[in-house]
């Protein structure tokens, strides 16, 4: 739970660090599966990009994702945590033009 209330911050600083703005955010309750209002409220605001940063595994790729393509075009989905399996498991249709944070270790 602490780090989803850290991820909003750090994910603001690091988007306004490098010319972002960000034009607003919403909480939902644990095991929500369908984000669709908070979608069209996110679609309302005009944003370039819909950064969504859930602490569990993609609950369902389809409300989580745009559905049709005027929206796409709006809005870039960007996901601030998403694993492979989550990628292989909402295929390339619902994948194309995600964009997507990934972790790495450099030595």
């Amino acid at each position: 739970m602490r780090s989803a209330r850290a991820s909003r911050p750090k994910a603001t600083g690091y988007i306004e660090k490098h010319g972002g703005k960000v034009l607003g955010s919403s909480k939902h309750p644990l095991g929500t599966s369908d984000f669709a209002s908070l979608l069209l409220q996110a679609q309302n605001s005009k944003a370039k990009v819909i950064g969504l940063a859930n602490a569990a595994a993609t609950p369902s790729t389809r409300s989580s994702r745009p559905a049709n393509s005027a929206s796409r075009k709006a809005a870039r989905p960007g996901r601030l945590l998403l694993f492979i399996n989550d990628v292989h498991g909402m295929g390339l249709k619902v994948a194309q033009g995600l964009l997507l944070t990934e972790a790495f270790y450099g030595t």
